[in-house]
Formats: structure tokens, C-alpha cells, sequence
């Protein structure tokens, strides 16, 4: 089973209400076909997927796109799979990967 991690620094977006990120991704992770498990530590949410692919599409649609507060998420927030690929951070100067299927960085944040 593969991993996708979310984390959250709030801080750096006072604005973002982490009580609709939460339901949001409580949404994500009632998905059974598409997340086989998951846990929350704190502000990191870690899901265990089959694809990693679909999730992470699933994850931008989701949290990431939604004006004016996928804005706020993006601001705020770091996704990173199998603790080896960056496919979000909210430096863009951090290299990150398109997708999954597209490595181009190492980060070891979920393990």
C-alpha cells in the first residue's frame, strides 16, 4: 500500500478554517475503493492508497481548487508521497513532481 501525506502549518494562512480542510479530507478518506486506510496526526493527515494517482487528482479537485480557500490550502500546505516525492509544498521553490508517476525530488516527511 502506498502513502500520501497532507500537512498543515496554519500559521502561514490565520484565514484557513482547518475545520472544513478536516472535512474535507474526512471526505477523501470515505472513499473505500480509493483509500484503504488513514490517520491523523495532529495537522497531518496520512492516507494509505492503492493509487496514488487518483488520490492525489482527487486531493487537488478537492481541497486545492476551491476559491477562495483552495488558495488558502495551497498557502498553507505541504503533500508528499511514500516520504520520497514532494507533489505540493507551499515554497515554489521546492521541486515538486506533476504526479506520482512523475519523480523528481526526495522528501522524506512521511514515512
Amino acid at each position: 500500500m502506498k502513502k500520501m501525506c497532507v500537512q498543515f502549518q496554519p500559521d502561514r494562512a490565520p484565514a484557513l478554517d482547518m475545520k472544513e480542510v478536516r472535512s474535507v479530507l474526512e471526505g477523501i478518506a470515505a472513499t473505500p475503493r480509493l483509500v484503504q486506510g488513514h490517520r491523523v496526526d495532529d495537522l497531518t493527515f496520512i492516507f494509505e492508497t492503492p493509487d496514488l494517482g487518483e488520490l492525489w487528482r482527487l486531493v487537488e479537485a478537492e481541497l486545492f481548487s476551491d476559491p477562495p480557500w483552495g488558495r488558502l490550502a495551497r498557502k498553507a500546505s505541504i503533500v508528499t508521497c511514500d516520504g520520497d516525492l514532494t507533489l505540493h509544498h507551499f515554497d515554489p521553490s521546492v521541486a515538486r513532481a506533476s504526479s506520482p508517476e512523475n519523480k523528481r525530488t526526495k522528501n522524506p516527511r512521511c514515512g
